[in-house]
């Protein structure tokens, strides 16, 4: 999914682990590439990762700005959660928002930035 001006690229990822217990623990988030090298963004420490968001469900780029929205069901025992993440060259911004007490909600999020 490219973003508004073109610079990144970001793509959900879902990962197993096999723990030493012999159980596999899966790990969900987004991956987003700096273009045209197709780098990972690196964190503010310039360690190229992706970022871990438990229960990812969709993604979208904001129209206008570099913001990545995102929905998530981490699990029965968690709220959905909607969530930004500000993407900068040098370091991206999670800037998480719970949501509560939802009787249903949809994996597509609306928002207007």
């Amino acid at each position: 999914m490219w973003s508004h001006d073109g610079n990144y690229l970001a793509k959900k990822f879902k990962q197993d682990i096999a723990k030493e217990d012999g159980t596999n623990k899966v790990k969900t988030g987004v991956s987003v590439y700096q273009l045209p090298t197709m780098e990972l963004i690196q964190t503010s420490d310039g360690i190229k990762k992706s970022i871990t968001v438990d229960g990812i469900e969709d993604i979208m780029w904001a129209p206008n700005r570099n913001f990545l929205v995102y929905t998530a069901f981490p699990g029965e025992t968690q709220h959905p959660r909607i969530g930004f993440i500000e993407v900068h060259p040098a370091r991206p911004l999670l800037r998480p928002l719970t949501t509560r007490n939802l009787s249903s909600f949809s994996s597509t999020p609306k928002v207007t930035i």
